[in-house]
């Protein structure tokens, strides 16, 4: 049986599964990974950009591919699921869809994943395009509400700040034959 994942669950598995990333991510700054955004100029290689932008995907991917969850959600009790036959397992086209369709909502920050206050399952952007939902192994103590207030007030905080935050990198990014340079004054 599966029940529909308390709210607070699944912020604090993103959480997690950030910090996880974050971790991943690290190795590849070196010690200039806590110098990285004090310079007015950031040059990252195109190999490096690669890896920046493939770590979040792959662990994401394979992780729910592979144990139906990443870490942040496992340690939660959820799951993601089919979103037609819990019990079916997951391609892995449907793990890198998910993957994708969240990690490159760039322009609309947390937005995407906001949306899942207004529904009762729960399920947001990434779910619908890759055809899953998650799900709580335990039930929740009580029934999930659309939160009417909080939802779209979010929504409109991440689109602003997700739109800002683009707006600034767009500016200020160029690239060349050995990389991707971004450079500004607002940093």
């Amino acid at each position: 049986m599966v029940f529909v994942p308390p709210t607070g669950a699944r912020f604090w598995a993103r959480v997690i599964d950030e910090v996880v990333i974050l971790f991943l991510l690290v190795p590849a700054f070196g010690l200039a990974a806590f110098d990285l955004f004090s310079a007015e100029r950031l040059w990252m290689s195109w190999p490096f950009f690669a890896y920046f932008l493939c770590i979040p995907l792959l662990y994401e991917a394979v992780t729910v591919w592979i144990f139906g969850a990443t870490f942040g959600k496992w340690a939660f009790g959820l799951r993601v699921v089919n979103n037609r036959d819990p019990q079916a397992p997951l391609s892995f086209w449907d793990a890198l869809t998910r993957a994708v369709a969240f990690r490159f909502s760039l322009f609309f920050s947390y937005a995407v994943q906001a949306l899942a206050l207004l529904r009762y399952d729960r399920t947001h952007l990434a779910d619908w395009a890759a055809r899953t939902r998650v799900v709580a192994l335990r039930p929740r103590r009580s029934l999930a509400r659309v939160r009417w207030f909080w939802g779209p007030v979010l929504i409109v905080f991440f689109l602003f700040t997700g739109w800002s935050a683009a707006r600034v990198l767009f500016a200020g990014l160029s690239w060349d034959s050995t990389g991707i340079i971004f450079q500004s004054e607002d940093l």
